[in-house]
């Protein structure tokens, strides 16, 4: 319960602030949802990894989209489209 607490309040904070996407509790609740995503990859690939690593053959488009960093920013990606789609909405007006 401790552990998703933050990203609980994160989050509600975010959808809190939607209607005015300039306030700083908006970008605030971003900026701490986009810290607590990184942390929590820091922390599951520090803990994450065996004592000793296998050597799989893999092929290159596996190994391509087994990068860290890739998944990464495709996960920030997607949520600067889902969070700027809302933003939009909420703008014209058709999401409340």
């Amino acid at each position: 319960m401790l552990g998703i607490a933050p990203g609980a309040f994160a989050y509600a904070a975010l959808g809190a602030g939607i209607d005015d996407p300039a306030s700083p509790l908006f970008i605030g609740a971003a900026v701490v949802a986009i810290g607590l995503a990184i942390a929590a990859r820091a922390v599951s690939k520090r803990t994450g990894e065996p004592a000793e690593k296998r050597v799989d053959p893999q092929p290159p488009a596996a190994a391509a989209s087994a990068d860290p960093r890739r998944r990464l920013a495709w996960s920030l990606a997607f949520f600067v489209v889902v969070v700027g789609a809302f933003a939009a909405l909420t703008l014209l007006g058709l999401f409340h």
